[in-house]
């Protein structure tokens, strides 16, 4: 779980610093990003159901077409 948990983080941060993300997803990308920073600072491995609807969101936007 601890390495999903920072892949999924490698991959969000990578693509914010890409600029991948839509502009609507932009604070759920940042709320994702700093709720797996402190999963990953308390060693936690408990997923919030909320950020993992924000994470399927932000993936979600890259399949529908615009």
């Amino acid at each position: 779980m601890k390495k999903n948990i920072l892949d999924t983080y490698r991959l969000l941060v990578e693509l914010k610093n890409e600029k991948a993300v839509p502009e609507r997803h932009e604070k759920d990308l940042d709320s994702c990003i700093r709720h797996l920073e402190e999963l990953i600072e308390q060693k936690s491995n408990n997923f919030n159901i909320g950020i993992i609807s924000l994470i399927a969101g932000i993936f979600k936007s890259f399949i529908d077409p615009p």
